[in-house]
């Protein structure tokens, strides 16, 4: 049996089944857990150049942690030594659907 309590990190706390949105898109404005009042900001979101855009892609509003754009969350965990040692979850933009052309269209 899954643990249903949340996570606590230094000053907050993760959803317990935050994990259930592995590999599908989280909205913009999802509920990922909570910050307590005061807390520096917990998360840092690195790109491919090293730079820290976590404060695009989260937001802290009313003691909550949550998703600022949509994404979509890939190895997420609820295990907190787990996301010390390499990370909470690696964060991609959905795929925009692309037009799959077809012989019966006459154009490929």
């Amino acid at each position: 049996m899954a643990n249903c309590a949340p996570q606590t990190l230094d000053g907050g706390a993760l959803d317990a089944a935050i994990d259930r949105h592995n590999f599908e898109t989280i909205a913009a404005g999802t509920r990922l857990g909570w910050i307590a009042p005061g807390t520096p900001w917990p998360l840092r979101a690195v790109d491919e150049r090293g730079a820290d855009r976590s404060t695009a892609l989260f937001v802290a509003d009313s003691g909550e942690l949550r998703t600022r754009i949509a994404v979509v969350p890939i190895m997420m965990t609820t295990d907190v030594a787990v996301a010390r040692s390499d990370c909470l979850f690696y964060a991609v933009r959905q795929r925009r659907r692309t037009r799959h052309l077809s012989p019966q269209s006459g154009r490929w």
